[in-house]
């Protein structure tokens, strides 16, 4: 006779806390190395995540091969969202529980909590897995302002669902996203004011930080420093009052609130689970193990700073070398590069110079501009250039990228930074002709022309030539 007060108890690989974008990525990598897998998540929110993301995506790639629309505004933007609409529809089985199940990942939709430090409680099962992956995800950090919870406004999880273009678009906050999304619907055709206060802002040079605000005042984003005194509801949406002395109000139709993330994990009950927090958020190492050596935390509860494609990916992949395959790893997060969508794009890696020359006594810079590459020219795209940081021996420490496809043309920087590769290494590469590229492979002919001006390469050279 079966004893049904007792609880159902699972004893799998790994148990993982959410369904979201970190969770189900977490999922398939492990489904896909043999792992038995149990997802607990309290509402089904496979793939709504992820097609949250690829809709903000397409929006704001779309924006940047268009220019600020005028009449057809609305029309264009119909289509566009059509088009999204079909992509994530298309996308959408990647992500579904069907396709989990199909690969014997085990789904239980509840409420998950630590029972004790190895014990995951969901319900009436109790789950004892080898390792816990908290990925609960987070929610957009709402400002504390006066009139906040008198007005409807959006956040960067809910903007991309717009059936319609707004036609007055004020944006709150600093992040990527913020710059991102600014540009993105002006060239949609709104009328965009970016308001820049709170949030972790641009960790760029100045430098970059100039080009791109006026790439997007020349697109027709007005953009405000002065801090905000509150918000009150008007007839066609929001009036937000500046902290000035004048009380200036930007009137707008729609509201974004773009200030970062706040992780979930008020009902863990984290304590019970011997997982040390600060502020809400697990204290991790750089293998995202927490003081719970048997449980990890990735994406949002993680503190990602990042986009989740691009940091969630490289989570996944060291969780599961660290928790199964007992190998040490670490993130590096000089190595990961970081890019702004704008037009142009900004990607770097590695240091900048004022961090390089904290970490080292000398240190050289190089850059090749785009209005010497070909392609550039053909292209009518001159405005941008690569900059790189490196030691007097060609150590590359930092590279940033300011012009299209900088996305791209960072990764091979990036490679060289990791594996030692050095500026004389690349100076000589061969490239197709002609090339975006080519402008990075210039930067580093600066090195070298740098070294061939030595007073002992000259001497060398004299030898050389006096036997012929």
């Amino acid at each position: 006779m079966t004893d049904v007060s007792r609880p159902t108890i699972l004893t799998p690989d790994l148990c993982i806390i959410g369904g979201g974008v970190a969770g189900s990525a977490m999922a398939l990598a492990a489904a896909a190395i043999g792992l038995s897998c149990v997802v607990v998540d309290a509402a089904p929110r496979l793939g709504r995540g992820q097609a949250a993301d690829l809709a903000l995506d397409m929006l704001i790639q779309s924006a940047r091969t268009a220019l600020p629309q005028g009449d057809d505004g609305d029309r264009s933007f119909a289509m566009l969202r059509d088009r999204i609409g079909r992509a994530v529809s298309a996308a959408s089985a990647n992500h579904s529980a069907e396709r989990l199940r199909s690969l014997s990942v085990t789904l239980i939709q509840a409420t998950a909590r630590f029972a004790d430090p190895e014990t995951i409680a969901a319900g009436d099962i109790r789950i004892k897995p080898r390792r816990i992956v908290i990925a609960t995800g987070g929610k957009p950090t709402v400002p504390r302002l006066d009139g906040i919870d008198l007005i409807r406004f959006w956040s960067t999880d809910t903007i991309a669902a717009l059936a319609t273009l707004p036609p007055r678009l004020s944006i709150l906050g600093q992040e990527p996203l913020a710059y991102e999304l600014a540009q993105a619907y002006r060239r949609l055709g709104s009328e965009v004011t970016l308001l820049r206060t709170g949030g972790q802002g641009l960790n760029v040079d100045g430098e970059l930080l100039v080009a791109i605000d006026a790439s997007l005042h020349r697109d027709g984003v007005a953009i405000v420093d002065t801090e905000v005194r509150g918000l009150r509801p008007n007839r066609d949406g929001v009036d937000i009052v500046l902290a000035d002395d004048a009380g200036t109000i930007v009137a707008a139709s729609h509201l974004l609130v773009a200030q970062g993330r706040k992780p979930f994990t008020e009902s863990l009950g984290l304590d019970r689970g011997e997982v040390r927090c600060v502020d809400g958020v697990p204290e991790t190492r750089l293998d995202f193990r927490t003081s719970n050596r048997r449980v990890y935390a990735i994406g949002d509860v993680a503190g990602a700073q990042m986009s989740a494609a691009t940091l969630i990916p490289i989570q996944v992949g060291l969780v599961l070398r660290s928790a199964f395959f007992r190998q040490p790893v670490r993130l590096k997060p000089q190595l990961v590069p970081r890019v702004l969508r704008t037009v142009p794009a900004i990607a770097l890696v590695g240091h900048n110079e004022v961090e390089a020359r904290r970490l080292h006594r000398d240190v050289t810079i190089h850059r090749a501009a785009l209005a010497d590459n070909e392609r550039a020219i053909a292209r009518g795209v001159t405005a941008g250039h690569t900059t790189i940081v490196a030691t007097p021996r060609g150590e590359v420490l930092g590279a940033s990228i300011l012009g299209p496809r900088a996305e791209d043309l960072i990764v091979p920087w990036a490679i060289a930074i990791e594996h030692g590769i050095s500026l004389g290494d690349l100076a000589v590469l061969a490239l197709p002709q002609p090339s975006l590229s080519d402008t990075s492979r210039r930067a580093a002919l600066g090195f070298v022309a740098a070294q061939l001006r030595r007073p002992w390469v000259k001497r060398a050279m004299g030898v050389l030539k006096l036997l012929g």
